[in-house]
């Protein structure tokens, strides 16, 4: 996979960043070639080997087209589990480090709802879960529809309303 410098990238490790340079370091005799990724939220550098990028599932943000089916999985009526918080956090934890847009869009919709009311049974796990999904899809809106950060949240919680 080839990547550009300032071309923002998702990495599911650490959620969207910026490719800021590609370097050629040597650790412990071994010469490698590495990515440059510069992340801001949080605000943190990483590198990343070469030849780990397909593994790890770094990827070039989402397409437009990609964006409208995230938005779409919205908008469906949200799963329920009939499993033990632990394991319903093991599966959102799973599909959000897929890195995989629908996927990330799965658990903002199953664990939006819990949040939006006071009477919610979710752990502060699955709270954290929520937040980091919601942020990381928030800001491939924003990067894919050159829009600000409101104007894509608006655009996410309409979707989830009509669920």
């Amino acid at each position: 996979m080839k990547f550009k410098l300032n071309q923002w990238v998702h990495d599911p490790m650490n959620g969207i960043g910026c490719v800021k340079s590609f370097e050629v370091m040597t650790i412990d005799g071994v010469r490698g070639e590495f990515i440059l990724l510069s992340f801001t939220q949080p605000n943190f550098v990483a590198r990343i080997p070469m030849d780990r990028i397909k593994e790890r599932g770094v990827r070039p943000l989402s397409t437009k087209a990609e964006i409208k089916r995230a938005l779409e999985v919205l908008k469906v009526k949200p799963k329920s589990y009939r499993m033990l918080w632990s394991q319903k956090s093991a599966v959102h934890e799973t599909k959000l480090l897929s890195g995989d847009l629908q996927q990330i869009a799965e658990v903002v919709r199953d664990l939006h709802k819990g949040y939006s009311s006071i009477d919610s049974d979710q752990s502060y796990t699955e709270y954290q879960l929520y937040q980091k999904s919601l942020n990381r899809l928030n800001r491939e809106i924003e990067l894919v529809e050159g829009l600000d950060a409101l104007a894509a949240e608006k655009k996410i919680l309409s979707a989830l309303k009509v669920a």
